[in-house]
């Protein structure tokens, strides 16, 4: 299958990406030192060594953004940039295939000291994804010889796991499973899967993460004495990109015991035991997303029940309507069952991300039209968020609700988020079309145009998303051709016509009992859920031509009434995307439902988008607040009727 994107929405931030954010994004770990830490090392200098220890999973993750968006688009400057990343990995590679400049520089010899804290594991798997990318879309094997020998290297040093040598932060696991589908080497997905399945086993787990963070505390005392510049304040601990002086009642406390239950960690009880969501979002979405690939290789039923469980705990209790996931900050992750403040939600970029990744997984594991929804919904919304419109500046937490403290950046100290998206957004052709064995599902509505070598079938779509429903699939084949086309859970009625001919027309509740705009609100825990799909079976022919048209409508959302901050209040949706309001002067108006209509808007700074107003209110796109400098931004409002 070999698909190309060919969008109105999408394929020019697909080039914002190649242009301008990879390049910004570049510039900036040779600015901040994560460049030079590696080069101390291949150059045998002496130095400071610069940032967090964890800062060279940064580098790893923009490669495999880099790689993953040369498999369509040649470009000849970061081709140049990867030469150059891949000569300085190969120098500061140790022989057996070590690479992490943290004890590279400050503890030469040391392996897998503070398994818990120190993220050796985590930033070995984003090398080992890098690697996989490369020669994914190169057929070039130096990158992924060099993850190879350092997967080899933790393969035999983790001979003997348990839950105190589990990784800290999960992505290892992610890393070993794809490279045992590049090698068929059934070594590195029993090692990802021993990972998965010691997790949570541990009796007095507490005791090993305080002796870790003791171990990590000292050794970076150590360093502070023989680099007294600045206090080395980045050698310690950042908990979360804080925006707020005050924060949720107790929080201390309750980050405390969910670092000593294991919680945080998602070690407090086994796999499968873990059916809600605890703890760090980042870390949950990739041990999900790691546990799915699990089950679809090895074809285990109760990973699948356990997974089908969390999403259903996940979507209908912690998730905000935008998408986001991970309510609290400083553990940067979930609260308790409906615990979903607008204010204080983090909702961080990467475990947007994480979430997608996982959904597009479990497509493959049970197709379903929820998790191609849910896909779109974090997309556009949650995930999109966090980068600007000139693909220079950055959100790494996401609140639903601004007093006007909150602006983008243009980097952090904790630089995860940059090179994450650059990495979802050059993957995002792969999670238009899923081939299976019963057909071709169509889960994301972007224009492209794609091959299906083995079933000889070529489709061309064209779609009018986010801002209108007009699709239209034109399809070759020369077999029978059966394709399943996702009907989205926001959709209140859709028509589909095949060759002319009217094929399906579908409201909500029948034709007599449709939901009219702003008359009747929903809630937005629901929509995914009702998503589904329609099959469309075709004859062998070279011109057959579906027309879906889906009718985007302004819907009113509620949320469950146990989510006490929202309780009366209302947030405006429309096909994708959900929209906030924006302003420098007051945002507590109550809006009027019944006057509430969507204007396209071709002059304005959203870049020919749309907005929603009621005559006096207006509302932007969620992903586009935060554009215009420091403005009050809400998404929960009070409503009139």
């Amino acid at each position: 299958m070999t698909v190309q994107l060919k969008d109105k929405f999408w394929s020019d931030r697909m080039d914002l990406n190649r242009t301008v954010a990879l390049m910004y994004q570049w510039e900036q770990y040779n600015a901040c030192g994560t460049v030079e830490n590696f080069r101390l090392i291949a150059d045998k200098k002496q130095g400071k060594r610069n940032g967090y220890f964890y800062t060279d999973s940064d580098l790893h993750k923009w490669t495999d953004a880099v790689s993953r968006g040369l498999a369509t688009v040649s470009d000849e400057k970061l081709k140049g940039l990867l030469d150059e990343y891949i000569s300085l990995m190969g120098k500061a590679q140790d022989a057996d295939g070590y690479l992490f400049t943290w004890n590279q520089i400050y503890f030469p010899g040391t392996r897998w000291k503070n398994i818990q804290v120190e993220h050796e594991l985590y930033t070995a798997g984003h090398f080992i994804e890098a690697g996989i990318s490369h020669f994914q879309a190169t057929g070039e094997k130096t990158l992924l010889n060099m993850g190879v020998k350092l997967a080899d290297l933790i393969v035999g040093d983790f001979r003997k796991i348990t839950s105190s040598n589990c990784p800290g932060h999960q992505e290892i696991e992610i890393a070993l499973i794809k490279l045992y589908r590049v090698t068929g080497d059934d070594k590195y997905i029993n090692t990802a899967e021993r990972f998965l399945s010691k997790r949570g086993r541990g009796r007095f787990f507490g005791l090993t993460l305080l002796s870790h963070v003791i171990s990590h505390g000292f050794r970076s005392n150590r360093i502070k004495r023989k680099d007294r510049n600045e206090g080395s304040k980045e050698l310690g601990f950042e908990f979360s990109e804080n925006i707020h002086s005050r924060e949720p009642r107790f929080l201390a406390f309750r980050a405390f015991f969910a670092f000593i239950s294991g919680s945080y960690q998602q070690q407090h009880k086994s796999l499968l035991k873990q059916t809600e969501p605890k703890g760090h979002a980042v870390r949950w979405a990739y041990m999900m997303y790691a546990a799915t690939m699990l089950a679809l290789e090895k074809g285990d039923a109760d990973i699948s029940l356990f997974l089908s469980k969390s999403w259903e705990n996940l979507v209908r209790k912690k998730m905000y309507i935008t998408g986001g996931i991970g309510s609290l900050p400083v553990i940067e992750g979930f609260g308790r069952n409906y615990e979903l403040n607008n204010e204080f939600s983090y909702s961080e970029t990467c475990a947007a991300i994480g979430s997608i990744f996982w959904n597009n997984e479990m497509l493959k594991l049970s197709p379903q039209a929820r998790y191609a929804d849910l896909v779109e919904r974090q997309l556009y919304n949650a995930a999109s968020v966090g980068i600007s419109q000139d693909g220079k500046k950055y959100f790494y937490r996401n609140p639903l609700e601004s007093h006007g403290e909150i602006e983008r950046q243009s980097w952090f100290k904790t630089a995860c988020c940059p090179s994450n998206i650059s990495r979802l957004w050059a993957d995002i052709h792969t999670f238009i079309y899923h081939e299976a064995a019963d057909g071709i599902y169509i889960n994301q509505y972007l224009g492209s145009v794609v091959r299906f070598t083995e079933k000889d079938i070529h489709i061309e779509l064209t779609s009018g998303f986010p801002w209108d429903g007009q699709v239209e699939i034109r399809v070759s084949c020369t077999r029978p051709a059966k394709l399943m086309l996702r009907i989205p859970g926001w959709a209140l009625s859709w028509t589909i016509r095949v060759n002319g001919d009217l094929f399906y027309e579908e409201s909500v509740g029948g034709k007599t009992g449709r939901i009219e705009t702003g008359e009747t609100s929903r809630l937005y825990t629901d929509i995914a859920e009702r998503a589904d799909y329609r099959e469309v079976k075709l004859p062998p022919g070279s011109d057959h031509r579906i027309e879906m048209e889906i009718p985007m409508e302004i819907l009113v959302n509620r949320a469950d009434d146990r989510v006490k901050e929202n309780r009366g209040k209302i947030a405006l949706s429309r096909g994708p995307l959900v929209y906030c309001i924006e302003s420098e002067k007051e945002i507590d108006e109550p809006v009027s439902r019944s006057s509430l209509r969507f204007y396209r808007d071709e002059h304005s700074f959203s870049e020919k988008s749309g907005y929603i107003s009621d005559g006096k209110v207006s509302f932007i796109p969620y992903y586009l607040w935060g554009n215009r400098g420091k403005k009050k931004m809400k998404v929960w409002v009070e409503s009139k009727n």
